[in-house]
C-alpha cells in the first residue's frame, strides 16, 4: 500500500482548502476536520502555523482583508470607485465577507488579522487629509457606514426591490448611483 505524503507547504494547502470549503459552503462547511481533510493532512499537523481552529479562520480572514485591501487599492483615488471595489468584493465572495466582518468565531486579537483589516481599512482612503482628526473620523464613520452597509444589504439580497424602483438595470448600477449621492471621503 502506497502512503501518500502530506503537501510541502501545509500552511497554504490548509488555507487553500480553507477558501474551497468557504467558497462551497460558506462558514459552516469551515470545520477544523474538513480542512484538515481537504488538504491531505493529519489533524494536528496546523498546529505549528496556526495553533488552533480560531488561527485558521484568523489566517483565512486576513488574506481576505489583504484581497479587499489590493482591490481597493486598484480601484485609484476616487472614493466612488473604491465603494464599488468593496461591493464587487462582498458579492465575488460573500461568505469570505461574512467571515470578515459578521464572524464571532475569530479572534480579533490576532496579529495578522489586525495588520490585514487595518490595511483594508488605510485602503478605503476615507480618512480625508483635511480636518481635526475628529472631522476625518466622522466623515470616515459615515461613509464606511454607507459602502458596508450597501455592501451588506447586497449580499443578503434586500436590494432587489429598490432596484426594481429605481428601474436600474443592474444591482452594481444601483450601488454605484446610491454612491454617487453620498459624499465620500
Amino acid at each position: 500500500m502506497t502512503r501518500c505524503s502530506p503537501p510541502p507547504d501545509i500552511r497554504r494547502a490548509m488555507l487553500d482548502a480553507a477558501h474551497a470549503l468557504l467558497d462551497e459552503g460558506g462558514m459552516s462547511a469551515l470545520g477544523l476536520r474538513a480542512i484538515t481533510r481537504r488538504a491531505g493532512v493529519s489533524a494536528t499537523s496546523g498546529d505549528p502555523y496556526f495553533g488552533n481552529h480560531a488561527g485558521v479562520l484568523a489566517a483565512l480572514a486576513a488574506e481576505g482583508y489583504d484581497a479587499l485591501a489590493e482591490a481597493l487599492e486598484r480601484a485609484g483615488a476616487d472614493a466612488r470607485a473604491r465603494g464599488m471595489a468593496y461591493l464587487r468584493f462582498a458579492l465575488a465572495r460573500p461568505a469570505m465577507f461574512e467571515l470578515m466582518f459578521r464572524s464571532d468565531r475569530l479572534d480579533r486579537s490576532n496579529p495578522a488579522l489586525r495588520a490585514a483589516s487595518e490595511r483594508a481599512f488605510a485602503a478605503l482612503g476615507m480618512l480625508a487629509a483635511e480636518g481635526s482628526e475628529h472631522e476625518r473620523a466622522l466623515r470616515a464613520t459615515a461613509a464606511w457606514g454607507a459602502v458596508h452597509g450597501l455592501a451588506t444589504l447586497a449580499v443578503d439580497g434586500r436590494l432587489e426591490r429598490l432596484r426594481e424602483m429605481a428601474d436600474a438595470p443592474d444591482l452594481l448600477t444601483l450601488v454605484s448611483e446610491a454612491l454617487g449621492m453620498w459624499r465620500l471621503g
